[in-house]
């Protein structure tokens, strides 16, 4: 018998039920993915995390760039070309665009650190 279980918004997991004792251990496990319909793949470069209850983290994932302007004033170059930019507005400050948030327990926040930390090393070492 096999039960489904859901985990996060997009992955499904197939396990199969307990054996009783006199039964040979499962030595293997299929996990068999779904990709949910509002799925995307979203940029980030900063992230925002907020404590929420006792034992909940809100991750807040955030493209932080200069903002689009609102206004750009351009030098006008010999026959009629569009120059370098000499004003604009607004100027230099930064804008934080929250992209997409996340509620996760501490445990799988944890999780989650060390596999991203493990797949990184990976990374790096196989470069």
């Amino acid at each position: 018998m096999e039960q489904e279980v859901q985990i996060g918004l997009t992955i499904s997991v197939k396990t199969s039920r307990i054996r009783p004792m006199d039964e040979q251990p499962q030595e293997e496990i299929d996990f068999h993915y779904e990709v949910d319909s509002a799925y995307r793949i979203i940029a980030a470069n900063s992230i925002l995390t907020t404590v929420c209850g006792k034992d909940q983290l809100k991750i807040d994932f955030i493209v932080e760039s200069l903002p689009i302007p609102k206004r750009l004033r351009h030098k006008i170059l010999p026959g009629r070309r569009v120059g370098e930019v000499v004003d604009q507005e607004p100027t230099g400050k930064f804008v934080r665009n929250v992209q997409v948030g996340i509620l996760v327990t501490f445990e799988n926040a944890e999780g989650f650190a060390d596999h991203i930390k493990k797949e990184i090393a990976k990374a790096r070492k196989s470069q």
